[in-house]
């Protein structure tokens, strides 16, 4: 039987062992690394199988042993704690491992045995009242990685984006242009679109946080002063953080050494670190006694902050001028309004040109994009005809109701709005409509939507609503659910709050990034500069995104991520930068590998040492890391992946004798042959390392 790829080398491992136990097919049988090293490269266990045929599991390793000794296949058969380890010979290692690579090129990782599906995946959602943030980063990174690896898996995939585009979040942002910045565009401020929107937004923001100031120095005095007499110690020690903070910061610039980094910790934590340390909260005792004017604004700040967040509903209902006008800008929307809906295009069209600026700097696109303005009706659509059958209800109120059952059967019914008594949508009133027009559209297998973890329960009653509308639907529907990102200080903003805009954090890792190469090469133009601190400072990005599983948090230190020694982006473009440049040498010395047939075949693969055949065996588990990302939906087994062979790699050029002599010399290897099959093994460990860090999204480069 010709051996055409590694996991064929595992279907023959699992099938003998099979017969050798009397067994027509190896269920019940996998594969796993052996224990170590030293006694193979492959193992199957016996301990489940022994409890069902009550045998002994090193019974079973030794008689499935007996039947391999002799195969020319390997050569090393080990039984051992009820596994049976076995090392391959190392031409038919080689030869299966590298000919896949050669031959499946740009495909390499998919399963040829799969049987293809059609997947959607859904990712980013941005909203037209703002640029991207960190927060849809990591969206968008981990969507677009997704995509690729269930495409590298075999299936057919399509992409696709939800743009957040109406609701009276927009409005604000319109209510900002024509109260305070009439006329104003991208062209007149040199400004992207996004950023643009975003800075109105804000200003809405502001304007509205001025309105409540003067009303509550007016006729919400009273108001305001019963809620600061009823919560003044909180005020207070809220108030005390923000001076704390101050203090610190002052003390730094001073000069003071502190042995713990306030900037990386959070204002909450600064009374337990400061009270430790006797002769610096004696300072801030004295620091305060000297800025009384300060404390005071701190503590007005603090109580006017708090009372607008605990009247702010009141408020905004019954007082205020510019939330009333946003409300209005919403219903004349609703009723097709030109003068509103012409705005409305345009400031959208704004922001759509500035993300679209961003998607290209990331390097992620879509297939399809939705809207939610356009698919809002037809999940009203759905919702009277889950009304007309019986399926939900309306409630005292007339909100129309879909009955959930509890968590538990002894748990009363959930219920979940669908619209509210008013008859306007929320937000699963449009997942149904846009979830129902791809169906129609794609009548797909699986759809993925990539959310924050946050969003759970939202997708649970979805799929769960979807279920009654189409039976069986709900059972294709997937939330790749993620932890959030969050900065040394402290968890991103959103909505009225300070955010991390997406550009200004990329401008922030990517000019780290080029100054660590001008450091390197100060000769290089600055344009060259430039590129290469990109791409750096992307891969530094993504991976950093990545490198989690998808339901940690994400603590994302700039330098961490740009450290060329860690688990990083730039240490695994690094590995593949000096990769190249080693067959660069080679090349311009008359020696070249060819990643072909006639080239692998021409190699003498029995001359691979152990650390060789490790890098080999390696590169072979591509497949099992696509694999299991698709089955777990996360790509972090992609990056664990490159990681490991970018670590491999390295180790195993870098190793040195006792007497500081490379171990493994490419260039400078006197052996004509064992010089080719490391240029060989150079040569999938390039095209293997390249691969996986496309699916990540990840652009490599020649040098650093």
């Amino acid at each position: 039987m010709s051996i055409e790829n590694f996991r064929m080398l595992e279907l023959e491992f699992l099938n003998t062992a099979a017969r050798a136990l009397g067994r027509n097919d190896p269920a019940g049988l996998k594969t796993s690394d052996a224990q170590n090293a030293d006694v193979g490269d492959l193992a199957i266990g016996f301990h489940s199988l022994a409890k069902e045929l009550k045998s002994d599991p090193q019974l079973l390793a030794v008689k499935v042993a007996s039947a391999l000794a002799g195969d020319g296949s390997y050569v090393a058969v080990k039984a051992e704690n009820g596994y049976c380890n076995v090392r391959f010979a190392r031409p038919l290692l080689f030869a299966a491992v590298a000919g896949e690579v050669a031959r499946e090129g740009a495909a390499f990782g998919r399963d040829p045995a799969l049987k293809p599906e059609k997947w959607l995946v859904e990712y980013s959602g941005p909203n037209t009242n703002k640029p991207l943030h960190i927060g849809h980063l990591r969206n968008t990174i981990l969507g677009f990685a997704m995509s690729n690896v269930v495409r590298a898996h075999g299936h057919e995939l399509t992409r696709y984006n939800i743009v957040n585009d109406r609701g009276i979040h927009i409005c604000k942002s319109m209510v900002a242009w024509s109260r305070f910045a009439p006329g104003s565009s991208p062209e007149s401020t040199g400004e992207k679109g996004d950023h643009l929107v975003g800075r109105l937004y804000s200003l809405f923001a502001k304007k509205a946080t001025e309105e409540f100031e003067q009303w509550a120095a007016g006729l919400g005095a009273t108001e305001i002063d019963a809620y600061r007499a009823t919560n003044r110690a909180s005020i207070e020690a809220g108030a005390d953080l923000t001076l704390r903070k101050r203090f610190l910061q002052e003390q730094e610039k001073a000069g003071r050494k502190l042995d713990w980094k306030p900037a990386k910790m959070k204002p909450q934590q600064y009374p337990e670190k400061m009270a430790a340390d006797a002769a610096l909260e004696s300072d801030y005792a004295v620091w305060l006694a000297t800025h009384g004017e300060d404390v005071t604004q701190a503590r007005r700040g603090e109580g006017l902050k708090r009372a607008q967040a605990a009247v702010a509903r009141r408020f905004e209902a019954e007082v205020s001028q510019l939330h009333a006008e946003t409300r209005d800008y919403l219903r004349r929307w609703e009723a097709n309004d030109p003068e509103i809906r012409a705005l409305w295009r345009r400031m959208n069209d704004w922001v759509l040109a500035g993300i679209e600026k961003t998607y290209q700097r990331l390097g992620v696109a879509f297939d399809f994009v939705d809207y939610e303005s356009e698919v809002y009706l037809q999940g009203k659509e759905i919702v009277g005809e889950l009304l007309a059958k019986g399926h939900a209800r309306k409630n005292s109120d007339g909100a129309v109701i879909f009955e959930l059952p509890g968590k538990t059967p002894a748990d009363p019914p959930q219920e979940k709005v669908l619209l509210r008594s008013d008859g306007t949508s929320v937000y699963i009133t449009q997942d149904l409509g846009s979830l129902m027009r791809r169906y129609q559209r794609h009548a797909f297998d699986e759809v993925v939507y990539v959310v924050g973890s946050e969003q759970e329960l939202h997708f649970e009653q979805l799929f769960a609503v979807i279920e009654r509308v189409v039976p069986g639907l709900g059972a294709r529907c997937h939330h790749l659910s993620y932890g959030m990102v969050e900065l040394p200080h402290g968890k991103m903003k959103s909505r009225e709050g300070e955010i991390i805009e997406a550009d200004g954090f990329l401008d922030t890792v990517e000019e780290a990034a080029a100054a660590q190469v001008r450091s390197r090469n100060a000769e290089l133009p600055a344009e060259e500069i430039a590129r290469r601190g990109g791409r750096i400072g992307l891969a530094a990005v993504k991976f950093h995104l990545l490198k989690f599983s998808k339901r940690s948090t994400v603590k994302f230190d700039v330098d961490e991520a740009l450290d060329m020694n860690g688990r990083t982006g730039p240490y695994c473009l690094y590995a593949l930068a000096r990769l190249r440049s080693i067959l660069r040498k080679a090349e311009a010395t008359g020696s070249a590998a060819r990643l072909d047939g006639a080239g692998n075949a021409a190699v003498d693969a029995s001359r691979l040492t152990p650390a060789e055949a490790g890098i080999v065996l390696t590169i072979a588990k591509l497949p099992t890391a696509i694999a299991a990302s698709v089955r777990d939906l996360d790509p972090y087994h992609v990056a664990d992946y490159v990681y490991r062979l970018a670590k491999e790699l390295n180790s195993w050029y870098t190793a040195v004798d006792a007497e500081g002599k490379t171990l493994h010399p490419v260039v400078n290897c006197q052996d004509p042959a064992t010089r080719a099959l490391r240029l060989s093994l150079l040569r999938l460990v390039e095209a293997s390392l390249e691969r996986g860090l496309t699916l990540l999204g990840i652009a490599t480069l020649h040098e650093m």
